[in-house]
């Protein structure tokens, strides 16, 4: 009989094992939900108004548009090499970068259908 009061113990083991498992996973998932329920959700902020044009400086404003945009582009294009050079750092190999770039180049080129 001492086998059957072993399976009997292991039985009730694992059955109080199961149980705190159980009231656990309950209770995070309530204190989930008590927790969605006590904060209020938050009204999405409209986006401000950044851009304004003038009718008589709408020449002026899209000429400094226009020189910003040249601005990045060549800040950009400065920064390219240095880009690849920090990628292959991270990366540890410089073939994998030249053939990423190489693809890259490949797909810009392609006509848009």
């Amino acid at each position: 009989m001492v086998n059957g009061e072993l399976l009997t113990q292991a039985l009730m083991l694992t059955l109080y094992g199961m149980g705190m498992t159980f009231v656990a996973i309950g209770a995070l998932v309530g204190g989930m939900y008590l927790l969605t329920a006590l904060v209020p959700e938050k009204k999405p902020e409209t986006a401000p108004e950044t851009y304004h044009e003038t009718e008589a400086g709408d020449a002026d404003a899209q000429g400094r548009y226009l020189a910003a945009a040249a601005a990045v582009a060549v800040a950009l294009a400065q920064s390219a090499p240095a880009t690849a050079k920090k990628q292959a750092a991270a990366t540890g190999s410089t073939w994998s970068v030249f053939v990423r770039n190489q693809h890259i180049r490949q797909r810009s080129h392609r006509p848009h259908r």
